[in-house]
């Protein structure tokens, strides 16, 4: 009983480094880029190869991104609690976890197609650079949503093997709405940003400012989105009734914010967006396939 309790306890603090189950919301939007690429649903073995690369690059990804802020994790009383930074994963733990990651990546875009594995050290350099924008550009946010547009972009990538509008389209309407949810995130460190010299819109122009700048965001986001239909025939207005719901949870999610709280903090960055995200590929699929 001892061995399961600490490798449970391992595997937590796995998790914990790598953002698991955070991480698994970009498979939703991913999801839809892959049946409107394909036409349909794709083999199974595309489906797994692809998702495979997804959830590696992203872990591999956040993993490096712990390594390379745990400076700043140890310091931030907000962040001091996490695995790697508290100790509870030692710094090589994280490094092999980060290479096997990788290395998966490699492997399942070798399997997808020729241009995806000549793409993915591209997909590499995206995911860890991303870690030190914020020491010098406060555009951090929107490099981050950069990251995960590429990650749309990949997926049709994948599953075609060549370019297309829709996938940029998508990926930039990701691009915003990634960016505005960092925004948020980050007005809980403006303080810590400032004093340790670190870039962030908060630590840059304020809260007031900040939470604009985040509004307009998800403001264009949700424009980009409107005009989806327009590439893709199927989606029709069912499909924008899942956009009136996601623009519900919007204004909730921005009338709400609450400094002063972490655990609001953690529902509306995490929590709502992910259930919006949900929504928007729910519509999404069953506008596609059966209305």
């Amino acid at each position: 009983m001892k061995i399961i309790k600490k490798l449970l306890k391992k595997l937590k603090n796995y998790s914990d480094i790598t953002l698991l189950f955070i991480s698994i919301p970009i498979l939703f939007p991913a999801a839809i880029t892959m049946i409107i690429a394909h036409g349909g649903i794709p083999p199974a073995n595309t489906i797994a190869w692809l998702f495979t690369a997804l959830i590696a690059t992203r872990l591999g990804g956040n993993t490096f991104n712990r390594i390379a802020d745990r400076k700043f994790d140890k310091a931030n009383t907000r962040t001091a609690d996490r695995a790697l930074a508290a100790g509870k994963v030692k710094v090589i733990e994280a490094w092999v976890l980060m290479i096997v990651f990788f290395a998966i990546l490699l492997i399942s875009a070798g399997h997808l197609n020729t241009l995806c594995l000549i793409l993915s050290p591209l997909a590499i350099v995206l995911a860890c650079g991303y870690s030190f924008t914020k020491r010098f550009t406060w555009l951090c946010h929107y490099i981050l949503g950069v990251v995960f547009a590429g990650a749309i972009v990949g997926v049709w990538l994948a599953t075609t093997g060549k370019f297309a509008l829709f996938p940029f389209f998508l990926g930039g309407a990701i691009l915003f709405w990634i960016a505005g949810i960092d925004i948020i995130a980050a007005m809980q460190d403006e303080d810590f940003d400032r004093e340790y010299k670190l870039y962030a819109i908060p630590a840059r122009f304020g809260q007031k400012k900040a939470k604009l700048i985040a509004i307009l965001s998800h403001a264009l986001f949700f424009a980009i989105l409107t005009t989806l239909p327009l590439l893709v025939n199927e989606l029709g207005w069912f499909y924008y009734i899942g956009l009136a719901v996601i623009l519900l949870l919007q204004i909730i999610e921005f009338i709400n914010i609450n400094l002063k709280s972490r655990k609001k903090m953690l529902f509306l960055v995490f929590g709502v967006n992910n259930i919006i995200i949900l929504i928007l590929s729910v519509f999404m699929c069953v506008d596609y396939f059966w209305i």
